[in-house]
């Protein structure tokens, strides 16, 4: 899957603001991290 696909308007357009979006963002990376926490792998899945 391509990111264009991901993230494609229709996706983006159930966000109002840009915090809203920043924040979905900042919790989808976080999960990133606490899963390679669990893993042991000492890395994120970063975006």
């Amino acid at each position: 899957m391509q990111k264009e696909e991901l993230f494609d308007y229709e996706f983006l357009k159930q966000f109002k603001t840009w915090d809203e979006l920043n924040g979905f963002l900042k919790e989808l990376q976080k999960t990133g991290y606490q899963e390679d926490d669990r893993k042991g792998t000492g890395r994120s899945v970063g975006l």
